[in-house]
């Protein structure tokens, strides 16, 4: 019964520890996941505006030798 007690205790030891390391690692995945968001944000609005940069460069250059429908 005294062994019992005490594997039972160590048990529970291991399981605090667990639910400690399982917490830190789900915050530091929250963390991770809205960097990420905040990049991929980031990254649309980079792409948006080269893509819009582009867009004009093209019209400019190509506008001017279109023929008058």
């Amino acid at each position: 019964m005294r062994k019992c007690k005490e594997e039972f205790k160590e048990f529970e030891r291991q399981d605090v520890n667990y639910q400690k390391d399982f917490k830190h690692i789900s915050q530091k995945i929250k963390k991770l996941e809205d960097k990420l968001e905040k990049v991929e944000k980031q990254v649309i609005v980079h792409c948006n505006e080269t893509y819009n940069s582009f867009v004009s460069t093209l019209y400019v250059r190509i506008h001017p030798k279109l023929k008058p429908l």
